[in-house]
């Protein structure tokens, strides 16, 4: 297989014909998500200690932005824009069969901080460019609900326990109730960054 590319060197592969241009660890850093960024835009997965290639995308889904592995690292989630289609495509780890293809073309999530998977797998959560929160459930992707935040955020966490969620933007911060979607608290942060 490929060659994982060398410690100190993770911008090009091993025969220097093509750059990484996205880098991810499983929770357990037991594998790296990679995204080339040269022609195929595919994503890799490498096990970190073999450093042997485990599976790519098809090069046919391509721009690939980036990749969220769930806590338990059992599965990876990537993005794909295609034109004005945009997926999410999650994947079983190691095999890399296809769990789900999500088109959401009014999505338009920009990286993957703006995905989450809860600590125990059960929610799924994507923030889009216009601020709505899509919840799924995590076992069938499901839509558990739809909320317009009113803002974009940059990031989303979940707590440990998964109960809430914050979403966190450039000038507030929200935590939000994960059964319903429900405010709990909004922290203006502009004046803190």
């Amino acid at each position: 297989g490929k060659p994982l590319p060398s410690a100190g060197n993770w911008l090009y592969d091993e025969t220097g014909s093509r750059n990484i241009s996205y880098l991810e660890f499983s929770p357990d850093s037991k594998y790296i998500a990679t995204r080339n960024g040269g022609s195929g835009r595919n994503l890799e997965l490498w096990n970190v200690q073999s450093g042997s290639l485990v599976f790519e995308t098809p090069e046919a889904l391509t721009a690939t932005t980036w990749a969220a592995f769930s806590n338990d690292g059992v599965r990876l989630a990537a993005d794909y824009g295609l034109g004005d289609e945009y997926m999410v495509v999650v994947y079983e780890i190691p095999s890399g069969k296809e769990l789900i293809q999500l088109n959401l073309p009014s999505l338009g999530v920009q990286d993957g901080s703006r995905f989450a998977f809860s600590p125990d797998g059960s929610l799924v959560a994507f923030m889009d460019m216009d601020g709505t929160l899509l919840v799924l459930n995590g076992n069938d992707y499901s839509q558990v609900y739809s909320l317009e935040t009113g803002f974009m955020a940059d990031q989303l966490t979940f707590s440990k326990d998964g109960q809430t969620l914050i979403l966190d933007g450039k000038f507030k911060q929200e935590t939000r109730n994960m059964s319903d979607g429900s405010l709990i608290r909004v922290i203006d942060v502009s004046e803190a960054r």
